[in-house]
């Protein structure tokens, strides 16, 4: 596989998690992964 592409992925299926997302993308970006590509799927959060 060539180019400059992500080449780890992660996708984060949530709903109404936004007190806890800041900490949870925090504790990803702290594991040195890159180059790194983060999916965040919201499934009609209220918060």
């Amino acid at each position: 596989m060539g180019g400059s592409g992500a080449s780890i992925s992660i996708v984060i299926p949530t709903r109404d998690a936004g007190r806890a997302f800041g900490t949870v993308l925090h504790r990803i970006m702290g594991q040195g992964l890159a180059p790194l590509e983060i999916l965040v799927v919201d499934a009609g959060s209220q918060d």
